[in-house]
């Protein structure tokens, strides 16, 4: 290759690099097309084409890309690490965490430790997460969230409010930890005074911060008043996000308020239609509340999208007929 074209080439990677750092993924198409002409079979192509498909959340075609490039190039850390985002965006946490080691193993870097560590605390083994970020914490300030997150779910709450205090203190505009704080008040404070501060924007119609949502309808449940968390959603369903619908969904099924599990998750089916965990929970609501029919009607809408939802299709018409 001549020096000319090495340099063609290397401003065809600036460029794409570029363009997939800002999103933007209409130029990034006409970089990886005109890298392809020049190199398509390369592992830098091939890279960028995996990473793209991911940006642009075409996950068969990633899946499948992924796959592929890892037989192709099984000591290319970079494909693992793609590989283990891929894995975690679609909350394939085991998977995620399995590529991301296979990635650190050969190439150890800050960010797989970081994304290591993330997937691990997702999949509840903390004491091992723990052992990839702790020592990040002092490297990364992002880490703080990652940490703080895990001792959320650890329960350990007064930490976890800790360290997303210390992390707002230099960047107080980030949404997610704004939300995360909240929430994390709400833990810690006294149940009643939740209750108050909700109980009166609710008096002065006005709206109720969704950090603080799920709780309060824990507390609510917590209490015996399971009709008001019901008068509660009807009300303000509509306005509710795909990810808090979610959040009210869980909590819901904790206090086995099916028929509210039932159209919460429904609500949300198709931004979630890839997620075992999820998948199961709404089949086992929709038996609780004999809403299997309604299940399955909306699992054929979306099974052309995500063809597994034939096999839980087969078995829901099995059950059907069995009960």
């Amino acid at each position: 290759m001549s020096q000319i074209e090495q340099k063609y080439l290397h401003s065809l990677s600036h460029n794409l690099k570029r363009a997939l750092g800002q999103k933007d993924c209409s130029s990034a198409q006409l970089a990886l097309l005109q890298l392809q002409q020049v190199t398509p079979l390369a592992l830098e192509t091939r890279g960028f084409e995996l990473e793209l498909l991911i940006q642009m959340q075409q996950w068969p075609e990633a899946l499948n890309l992924a796959e592929q490039l890892g037989q192709l190039f099984p000591h290319s850390p970079k494909i693992h690490f793609l590989s283990g985002k891929l894995y975690y965006s679609l909350k394939n946490y085991k998977s995620a965490s399995a590529a991301f080691k296979e990635s650190q193993k050969i190439y150890p870097s800050c960010s797989t430790q970081r994304w290591l560590g993330k997937s691990l605390t997702q999949q509840g083994l903390f004491d091992e997460a723990e052992s990839w970020l702790q020592p990040l914490k002092n490297r990364s300030h992002a880490v703080l969230l990652d940490l703080s997150w895990l001792y959320e779910r650890k329960q350990n709450y007064d930490l976890a409010l800790q360290l997303v205090d210390k992390y707002l203190q230099s960047d107080n505009n980030n949404p997610f930890a704004v939300a995360q704080q909240l929430r994390l008040r709400s833990l810690v404070g006294d149940e009643q005074v939740l209750m108050g501060e909700v109980n009166a924007l609710l008096t002065l119609g006005e709206n109720i911060p969704e950090a603080l949502i799920p709780q309060y309808i824990h507390n609510l449940f917590s209490t015996g008043k399971s009709a008001q968390v019901r008068q509660f959603i009807q009300e303000n369903s509509p306005q509710f996000s795909a990810d808090l619908s979610c959040k009210i969904g869980w909590v819901s099924y904790k206090f086995q308020a099916y028929d509210l599990v039932n159209n919460l998750f429904l609500a949300v089916l198709a931004e979630h239609v890839r997620e075992v965990k999820f998948l199961s929970t709404l089949e086992s609501a929709a038996k609780h509340c004999c809403q299997v029919p309604r299940l399955i009607e909306q699992y054929e809408v979306l099974a052309h999208q995500y063809k597994p939802l034939h096999g839980r299709i087969v078995r829901l018409k099995k059950w059907c007929e069995l009960n």
